[in-house]
Parts: C-alpha cells; sequence; structure tokens
C-alpha cells in the first residue's frame, strides 16, 4: 500500500493554524494546505514533531493520538515532500477524545450472554468466566505475534491502573502457550490477567480476528465489541466502562 486517500476526516484532523520550522526538514519547505483528494505517500518521510523518524507500520499510532495532528510539508510547486506530526492544542485533543468517546463498537456478539468457560490463567488459578455477575468483564482476545495487539498493550495497562479499585475484571485471553507468553512478558507488560491456550474459547465464540474486545454488562452481557485495532480505542473503552460502573 503505497498511498491511502485522505478521508474528510483525516483532512479535519490536520490542523493548520501556525507554520513551524523545523531543522530536520528539508530547506524550504513549509507548511501546506491540504485538499479534498490529497493522498499519502508513505514513501515520503515521516517525523514526530522532535524530529524521530516514523515508520509506515507506525503511522496510525501517531495518527490517532488525539495529542498529535498530522501537518503536510512541501512546496507550491512540487507538493507533498514530508508529514509531521505536530502538538495538538487542548481544545483539538479534547475534540478528538470526544469523538473517540462516542464511537458504537460493532455489532459482533452485541447483546449476547457469552457461554461460559472454566480454565486457568497464567498463574494456575481457576477462571470461570460466570464468577463474575455482577461485575464489569473486559475481555481482550490476542496474540504475541499480532503487531497490533502489543501495540495497544500500554493503553490497555492504563486502563488497568485506572480501574484497579473498581468492580471490573479485565481478562486476556491468548492463543500461545503459558511458556510462551511468560518469555513475551518479560520484555513487554501486559497487566490484564492472561489467560494462556485460550484457542477453545476463541473457536467457541467464533473469533478470527485480532485484537478482538468484549465489555460485559454486570448481567453479563456483551455491551460493546470491537473487532480489529484502531488507535482511538482506550477512550472508547474508556467512556463504555466508566459508563457501566456509574450504573446501579
Amino acid at each position: 500500500m503505497k498511498k491511502v486517500i485522505l478521508s474528510l476526516l483525516l483532512i479535519t484532523l490536520v490542523q493548520l493554524a501556525h507554520a513551524q520550522q523545523y531543522a530536520f526538514l528539508e530547506k524550504g519547505l513549509k507548511l501546506l494546505k491540504p485538499k479534498a483528494g490529497t493522498t499519502l505517500d508513505f514513501d515520503l518521510p515521516m517525523f514526530l514533531h522532535t524530529g524521530t523518524t516514523i515508520s509506515q507500520s507506525d503511522f496510525m499510532k501517531y495518527m490517532g493520538d488525539p495529542y498529535l495532528k498530522l501537518s503536510l510539508f512541501g512546496t507550491d510547486e512540487g507538493g507533498i515532500k514530508a508529514y509531521v506530526f505536530e502538538k495538538a492544542s487542548e481544545k483539538e485533543a479534547q475534540s478528538k477524545i470526544k469523538r473517540y468517546e462516542t464511537m458504537k463498537g460493532g455489532d459482533f456478539m452485541l447483546g449476547e450472554v457469552p457461554a461460559n468457560f472454566t480454565t486457568r490463567d497464567l498463574e494456575g488459578n481457576k477462571v470461570q468466566l460466570e464468577d463474575y455477575r455482577g461485575k464489569v468483564v473486559a475481555l481482550n482476545f490476542w496474540f504475541i505475534g499480532c503487531k497490533p495487539c502489543v501495540m495497544e498493550m500500554p493503553e490497555l495497562n492504563e486502563l488497568v491502573e485506572k480501574y484497579e479499585k473498581e468492580d471490573i475484571v479485565f481478562l486476556a485471553i491468548a492463543l500461545d502457550k503459558g511458556s510462551s507468553i511468560e518469555k513475551f512478558l518479560k520484555k513487554t507488560a501486559f497487566d490484564y490477567q492472561i489467560i494462556p491456550d485460550g484457542r477453545s474459547v476463541t473457536g467457541e465464540y467464533g473469533i478470527f480476528s485480532y485484537p478482538t474486545h468484549l465489555i460485559l454488562d454486570r448481567d453479563g452481557k456483551v455491551v460493546f465489541s470491537q473487532q480489529g485495532y484502531f488507535s482511538g480505542l482506550k477512550y472508547t473503552l474508556d467512556r463504555k466502562i466508566r459508563d457501566l460502573l456509574s450504573e446501579e
């Protein structure tokens, strides 16, 4: 994938408040005004405002960060020559967060009560889904080789920390064996309660896309689902969790 058409939503995220000069850019480049139908050429240089080079694979992660905004730099004659993720204002960031909070997710398993499962977590503790009735439950389905799964872990860890004293359970059901996960966790932190060897559960639920997230209300019913990665998911999950925890 060399180019992606800029959607109208993307264009609204590109702010042109003040042109900035960056020593890491070629001389003579200026901030350009985006136009409908503008394409992103991923062969062009991409940077953070600090000068750090961004890889193609990390582009969407930064694109979804509400505290960053994408700016296009180039010349009137030559077009776009580079992309820079600049700092967004607090107003811009909050506007983007509000959009994330109102995202509804998908219809996968929505309204269903998932089948009960009985298994053991990475520490050997018995885990039975039915035991969590009366609590909010956040389920994450992942595997080690899934880059988007790993990419979202730091933000998922933030949710675990935020709600550590609340009536909610965070369960991560992995496809990998326990020994592989233990090795993985030595380099990458993931604070959900992890269930290894979860293929029987994912098979029962019909999950084939990763990561997949399900949020269950206190009655065990799926009230939010998301298949696949999007970088604003933390804010969507956060709002849904807050709303459920506030219900009596």
